[in-house]
């Protein structure tokens, strides 16, 4: 199973995903103290923010490394190498109405600067513990 699904019944957050969220101590804490949520649930549509750094890595291995990890939660991955973004959705209950996400990935000092946003339509919830695990997890793969 995927990272995280969320549906109307619910969603589950793998073993795999906290497992990485731990292995990355510093840039997941940075990322998690990131988060950014804007809307009110249900309402009107949510929009989850994240960013991370990851210093000796260069924006061409970042994005492929960040396409790789949002492929293990998102479908549809499309990698823009000049706009240095990641982009994918996931469709989780049954609606035909997808959950949208973006990563940029921008040089910054020495390393990178990995931005996320995901967005959730009005009329949908997304726990924002495992929207932000899961974000962090996919930018803590930039390094």
């Amino acid at each position: 199973m995927k990272g995280f699904r969320l549906g109307r019944a619910g969603w589950t957050l793998s073993a795999a995903l906290l497992a990485a969220a731990a292995t990355t101590p510093a840039l997941a804490q940075g990322c998690a103290a990131s988060l950014q949520v804007q809307g009110a649930p249900m309402l009107t549509p949510m929009v989850y923010r994240v960013s991370g750094v990851a210093p000796g890595v260069s924006p061409a291995a970042a994005l492929d490394q960040v396409a790789r990890a949002a492929a293990g939660d998102f479908d549809n991955i499309r990698v823009d190498r000049r706009a240095g973004s990641v982009e994918g959705v996931q469709e989780t209950s049954g609606s035909g109405r997808p959950q949208f996400v973006r990563f940029v990935v921008r040089k910054q000092g020495g390393g990178v600067r990995v931005d996320a946003t995901f967005r959730v339509q009005a009329g949908q919830i997304a726990p924002e513990g495992a929207v932000r695990d899961t974000l962090c997890k996919i930018i803590a793969a930039a390094r």
